[in-house]
């Protein structure tokens, strides 16, 4: 397999690092029509989703004629394979749970009593099962959103028994004040609760249909519509047990600005994902990595773009971290024009998980064998002299906080 040390502590990108806290160094790029995937022209692919228990990357196309979620090398972008009978499902959103479990949710542009669906896998390469089947009065049964529109972003937390899943509600392409919220018994299973915003505007003009939203701790999740804030809404541990729709409150607000910007949040190292969407082609693909101190002491500390040649005329993509703790890895889908891995390098490799260029570590077959200095006498920070195409069976450079 491809020896991968990352080109993030070459010199120009650590000066970078130093400049701002973080870089970004691209590892790789999916374009369009990618041999074997589902990757594809059009305003099909419509989000990612990332496991580190199998450090796999999984990317949904919800029509057309490659139909289906691919399963990408998360490493590399290679292909893996492509999710056993995702193909008659049309899925838009995608998930996976801390277990591992992938879920998938179908567009839904017309909210009724009895037409919302969850499906999940416990082996991609086995057939799905539907997790979340509509009670007819649950949280999709509410007539406040009948005719509303769902499944254009979604979010989730945990794992088990504990796994949590949160879905935004449109009306048309603009956002409102309403998500669903689906928890489990069982690990299983699913019911639906509806949530309220009760003390921000009911809809919004903003452009659509993707949106920001993201758990930030068990009992908060971010929201983020259009124009210059996000908000952080709190909800009762007891959702489940109230009756629909149960009311909920913003109870801070921080300066994340822009229009049809998806986001993801790592816990464990404090890290806000954001990309703002291109509008029409040759319109660049913004992404920032913010610091959260807390939820209103966020700083942005490393930005970058993507030229997008092709028209994304649905304003859709996803972004995701990845890597232990969501701390080193991001990876960013732009409808219709493709699909790209990136290293995070922070400057210090303290308080965040993101190690530094000293701390490279070599893996062979699983098992961590010493520093890259022990193994080729070779100092990392001089990384250059390391060259980036060998290969070795089994083998692989990664970095580590330290030795495992």
């Amino acid at each position: 397999m491809k020896l991968i040390i990352a080109a993030f502590i070459l010199a120009g990108i650590a000066e970078n690092a130093l400049a701002q806290g973080y870089s970004f160094a691209q590892l790789w790029y999916d374009t369009n029509l990618t041999a074997g995937s589902d990757i594809q022209t059009g305003n099909y692919n419509r989000s990612i989703a990332y496991t580190a228990i199998s450090n796999q990357l999984f990317v949904a196309n919800r029509s057309g004629s490659l139909e289906g979620i691919t399963v990408l090398n998360a490493t590399n972008g290679s292909v893996v394979g492509t999710v056993y009978g995702a193909s008659t499902l049309a899925p838009d959103q995608i998930l996976v749970g801390d277990d591992g479990i992938l879920y998938a949710i179908p567009l839904d542009i017309t909210i009724s009593a009895n037409n919302f669906a969850i499906y999940s896998w416990t082996n991609w390469q086995t057939a799905p099962h539907q997790c979340y089947v509509p009670g007819g009065s649950d949280g999709t049964g509410q007539s406040l959103i009948s005719g509303y529109r769902a499944g254009d972003t979604a979010a989730i937390l945990g794992g088990g028994s504990n796994t949590l899943i949160l879905c935004g509600i449109n009306y048309g392409v603009a956002t409102t004040n309403c998500a669903f919220l689906f928890s489990t018994a069982d690990g299983i299973n699913f019911t639906a609760t509806l949530l309220c915003i009760t003390n921000l505007p009911a809809s919004y003009s903003d452009l659509g249909p993707a949106h920001g939203y993201s758990f930030y701790t068990n009992g908060t999740f971010i929201f983020k519509a259009g124009g210059s804030s996000s908000y952080l809404i709190q909800y009762p541990t007891n959702f489940a047990s109230l009756p629909n729709p149960v009311n909920v409150g913003a109870i801070a607000t921080n300066s994340l600005s822009g229009n049809s910007v998806v986001t993801d949040f790592s816990a464990a190292g404090n890290l806000l994902a954001a990309m703002q969407l291109p509008q029409g082609a040759n319109n660049n693909s913004v992404i920032s990595l913010c610091a959260l101190s807390s939820f209103t002491g966020i700083s942005n500390v490393a930005s970058t773009d993507t030229a997008n040649p092709n028209s994304n005329g649905n304003d859709t993509g996803g972004i995701v971290l990845g890597g232990q703790g969501k701390t080193n890895l991001l990876f960013t889908l732009d409808c219709n024009n493709g699909v790209y891995g990136w290293g995070l390098v922070s400057s210090s490799g303290s308080g965040t998980g993101v190690p530094t260029p000293g701390q490279l570590q070599a893996e062979l077959n699983g098992t961590t064998q010493g520093s890259i200095i022990n193994l080729y006498g070779v100092n990392p920070i001089d990384c250059p002299q390391i060259s980036m195409s060998q290969t070795f069976d089994g083998g692989r450079l990664i970095f580590s906080d330290s030795p495992e």
